[in-house]
């Protein structure tokens, strides 16, 4: 890829945009934004919609559809894969994420704007063909369409969609997402507490590493959370009441700091597989969690920024820096005062600014602060070994809420932006984006 020193303004879209409106329209609306990469998932198989209850993205001009899940298919060579793990084909063509790579570079060349595939790998519905390469959870069930990253498969499966990309498309870049461990919503909290599969098992203890220890600790935790929130949560406040009750309570807890680290160390041997496959022909973009997120789904950046050139983590404020944490807080109860009680510590567990209450907080979600926060460590994390790209939620924020996303990005002084996304942003909102970099002379 040519080297330049041209700030980075990114915009992602996904195929049906592409495919549904046209690579035109799309490329129209980055030239208005003034950016010069298109991020489009090319093959995005989520298990997991974007239809989070009350809160579902709406297509905002899309003439074929108002909503819809998050999906792209690509044209696979199946002899690179494992058997029940080859990428199944697209009933629809509106999902067809070869045409949209190919038409959109087609369209966006004349201006100079490049074009990056955008790959999930490993919240993939093709797990379902095969539910021994799915991560086990801490009460021994599978979680749904998630692979693990420790089974030979699933290196074999991710090789295999890198070495598919790099010959159809010979990107310059590849942009790689869904390197990480289960979120706990909109699964549940004990599918955040994975994996305990026998390849797991196996690796932990060629490293000296009980898994079963750390099981039955976080068994007993989100037991007590569930039987007893309000209880659960004022212990937790007390243990948050200082820095020598957290040294004391880390104390006791070792096993579950092992599991952790184990997690990381897993996720980056993933990654280094991913840098093996594309190292000489290709670079390698990647989009991460919020790190405080992050660290804790096993992406330590301190590790991973040897693998990559840049690192995007997405800082969508207004949904809770991507995590449906209201979801996951209705999960535990309907009492409001319980409610309450959690979303406290919650912020006090992680420290993020915004509101004080938990109905603000559905409100209007964490403040726009927290995208700075969040960047700034990503940045001491990363250390200089990668840059740092702000990734930004530029749907349902209205025009101030773009500028003021962008005016806290930029204070942590990032290599460039990425927003998201073209199809679920509204006409003023793209507009909003553009002219916040020309005001500033950046376009």
């Amino acid at each position: 890829m040519e080297k330049t020193s041209e700030m980075l303004i990114g915009l992602q879209v996904y195929a049906y945009d592409v495919n549904d409106e046209g690579a035109d329209a799309v490329v129209n609306a980055a030239l208005e934004i003034g950016a010069n990469v298109i991020f489009v998932a090319i093959s995005y198989l989520d298990h997991i919609t974007t239809t989070k209850k009350g809160r579902a993205p709406v297509l905002q001009h899309n003439p074929h559809r108002q909503s819809h899940g998050i999906e792209a298919y690509v044209h696979t060579t199946s002899d690179r894969y494992p058997p029940g793990l080859v990428p199944p084909v697209a009933d629809d063509s509106s999902l067809d994420g070869d045409v949209a790579y190919e038409s959109l570079k087609q369209a966006a060349q004349p201006y100079g704007i490049r074009v990056v595939p955008w790959i999930l790998f490993l919240s993939q519905r093709v797990a379902e063909n095969a539910p021994e390469t799915q991560v086990v959870n801490a009460a021994g069930d599978f979680v749904k369409g998630w692979l693990c990253p420790s089974r030979p498969d699933t290196i074999q499966f991710v090789q295999g969609l890198v070495e598919d990309t790099i010959e159809r498309h010979h990107p310059p870049v590849i942009f790689i997402d869904g390197v990480r461990f289960p979120e706990p919503v909109p699964h549940s909290l004990i599918d955040f507490c994975s994996c305990f599969c026998d390849a797991c098992y196996e690796k932990a203890k060629a490293r000296g590493i009980d898994l079963g220890i750390a099981r039955s600790s976080l068994i007993s935790y989100v037991e007590a959370l569930k039987n007893n929130p309000g209880a659960f949560a004022e212990e937790a406040m007390v243990s948050l009441s200082s820095g020598f009750r957290m040294l004391r309570k880390m104390a006791t807890q070792n096993a579950i700091l092992e599991w952790l680290r184990f997690r990381h160390s897993i996720i980056e041997r993933l990654i280094a597989a991913i840098k093996q496959t594309a190292d000489g022909r290709t670079e390698l973009w990647l989009d991460v969690w919020p790190p405080s997120y992050g660290w804790l789904l096993g992406q330590d950046l301190s590790l991973l920024a040897h693998h990559a050139q840049l690192a995007r983590p997405f800082t969508y404020h207004r949904i809770g820096g991507g995590a449906d944490i209201p979801g996951l807080i209705g999960s535990v109860s309907p009492d409001h005062d319980i409610q309450q009680a959690l979303y406290r510590l919650y912020k006090s567990f992680f420290n993020f600014p915004g509101p004080s209450t938990f109905k603000e907080f559905l409100e209007r979600g964490l403040d726009p602060e927290f995208i700075t926060v969040e960047s700034v460590l990503t940045k001491e994390m990363l250390a200089g070994h990668s840059k740092i790209l702000a990734g930004l939620q530029i749907w349902q924020v209205g025009k101030d809420g773009v500028y003021s996303a962008l005016e806290h990005a930029f204070m942590a002084e990032p290599h460039g932006v990425i927003l998201h996304c073209f199809g679920w942003a509204t006409s003023e909102e793209i507009s909003a984006a553009g002219q916040w970099f020309k005001d500033r002379g950046i376009v």
